[in-house]
């Protein structure tokens, strides 16, 4: 069995194990593969480990510039010149990095057009930091796009593990 909640997963086997043992009397249990979600993040972070490495001083960089930007007046200031609010980093999962850094692209123009005080803007990235910020993003982009793509595949077309070579 393979879910996408870790906290509903094993509960979910033990429940089928039950209803088997007492409806059908098959002495099983069911086996848990875990939650796919977790395996691709497990994946993702493996696969791009040197990149991650490489640049986890900009993902923190911009991480403080958004809770920089969430305090009261900077989000009233930023009010002024976009819509979009400010997203924190979600250490969890690579998608939190990803859409951290694609607001913080998103914001870069509006950032420098706002009203800002000295103290955040202490915290804006330089022009060369930026650049590299905007590399790591496409190749986000990419795993990003490779995930939306194995989502939307119909389940009867994939191949299963055995049938790969």
């Amino acid at each position: 069995m393979s879910g996408d909640n870790t906290n509903v997963n094993p509960r979910l086997a033990n429940l089928i194990s039950a209803w088997l043992l007492h409806e059908c009397d098959i002495e099983r249990t069911v086996p848990l593969v875990g939650c796919a979600a977790h395996r691709q993040n497990l994946g993702v972070k493996t696969y791009y480990q040197d990149e991650a490495a490489l640049y986890h001083p900009h993902i923190k960089a911009v991480n403080d510039l958004m809770v920089n930007l969430m305090t009261l007046k900077n989000r009233g200031k930023l009010a002024m010149v976009t819509k979009k609010a400010p997203i924190r980093l979600h250490e969890i999962r690579w998608v939190g990095a990803h859409a951290m850094l694609h607001r913080h692209q998103e914001f870069e123009t509006c950032i420098r057009a706002a009203a800002l005080p000295i103290e955040t803007r202490r915290v804006i990235m330089s022009p060369t930091m930026s650049e590299e910020i905007n590399h790591f993003v496409q190749i986000l982009d990419e795993c990003n796009e490779i995930s939306i793509r194995l989502q939307s595949l119909d389940p009867k077309t994939v191949l299963k593990p055995s049938q790969v070579r």
